[in-house]
């Protein structure tokens, strides 16, 4: 992974990115001296126009705002003609957000989502109560705004290993990739 140290605003900011991995990376000391006032400045991972995306296995240190942090942005100068890009994550890639720590991090300048490690304005990014998607890191809880719930499947009660799939013959096309030993 990669370091992200001492940055005055962001340490990545995310902009119509597609089905993006952003992975065991550390965020230290992000937005700490910045006086900047705008909602998606001083976050460990900001941006819009998100379409898919896993975040997980990122530490977060000393962060003067959320960790993760996602809404509408608007357009300006010479993109100004352009429209406000749509911001679309998964329930799955939700869940796994939460697989990531953080410790010493700010909030949100909004006071009602104080505490929460990302928040994330979904849909068309307007910052609206039906539009919040916020979590903690490590807590099983997901609060969404438009009163739907983000859930873990059931955890196995059983002890038993998962059982392999025989593979089979590849067929031409697969043969040149072939491995028995991976599961896909």
């Amino acid at each position: 992974g990669n370091s992200f140290n001492n940055i005055y605003d962001n340490g990545l900011f995310v902009l119509n990115w597609q089905n993006a991995v952003i992975q065991n990376n550390s965020f230290n000391t992000i937005g700490k001296s910045s006086n900047l006032t705008y909602s998606s400045g001083s976050h460990g991972i900001s941006g819009g126009g998100v379409q898919g995306i896993t975040i997980k296995g990122n530490s977060f240190t000393n962060i003067k705002r959320n960790a993760i942090y996602f809404g509408v942005q608007k357009n300006v100068k010479a993109g100004s003609s352009y429209g406000k890009t749509k911001i679309s994550i998964t329930d799955a890639q939700y869940r796994t957000m939460v697989e990531n720590k953080a410790s010493k991090c700010g909030s949100e300048y909004n006071k009602k989502y104080k505490g929460y490690d990302f928040v994330i304005f979904k849909g068309n990014g307007e910052r609206t109560e039906k539009n919040v998607v916020a979590a903690r890191f490590g807590i099983r809880k997901i609060y969404c705004g438009d009163g739907t719930q983000i859930v873990w499947p059931v955890e196995p009660t059983t002890t038993q290993q998962p059982t392999r799939p025989t593979p089979t013959e590849p067929t031409p096309a697969e043969s040149e990739s072939y491995d028995p030993t991976v599961i896909n």
